[in-house]
């Protein structure tokens, strides 16, 4: 892989940087995690979508030891709807505003993703609890979630299943 990964361009090397950096992350070696996730970020010939999921993996590792000024200078850009990572960028920009105490923005931001249907529905669910705490509503319809919740419980023969939603 390191060979790979000191190669030029995009495609093969980045692949290979992002696995390197995923194997420094679980060989608990945090500071070579970051700073692989970084060089693909930087790397302008990688994909865009490489070098957010690369930026916010790098921040997702080292949070803790970041301003959060700095998470959330770094995490605007890919917190917007419709981008690749909103929900994981969104959740992670959020903890910060709420770090800097800045509960009506952190709010407003876990209303918008628990309300985005494109996100992932642990992220969404996650956020409208966190919503929910701040005093943002973000359950549209009240219903809807409870149909949808008593659906993902029930079991296939019709009866409920011991299956908590996240």
């Amino acid at each position: 892989l390191e060979e790979l990964a000191d190669k030029e361009g995009g495609g093969a090397a980045v692949a290979a940087a992002m696995m390197r950096a995923g194997i420094a992350e679980q060989r608990g070696d945090t500071e070579q995690a970051v700073n692989l996730f970084e060089s693909v970020a930087d790397n302008q010939d990688a994909a865009p979508v490489m070098r957010d999921l690369a930026r916010l993996r790098a921040i997702a590792i080292d949070y803790d030891s970041m301003e959060s000024a700095e998470i959330i200078a770094a995490l605007k850009p890919l917190a917007v709807p419709g981008k690749a990572y909103f929900a994981s960028a969104g959740e992670l920009l959020a903890h910060a505003y709420l770090d800097q105490g800045k509960r009506d923005e952190a709010g407003t931001l876990f209303a918008q993703i628990a309300k985005d249907e494109e996100s992932p529905e642990s992220i969404r669910s996650r956020a409208r609890q966190m919503a929910g705490v701040l005093g943002v509503d973000a359950i549209e319809d009240v219903n809807e979630l409870l149909e949808e919740q008593r659906v993902e419980r029930e079991g296939t023969d019709g009866e409920s299943a011991a299956v908590a939603t996240e």
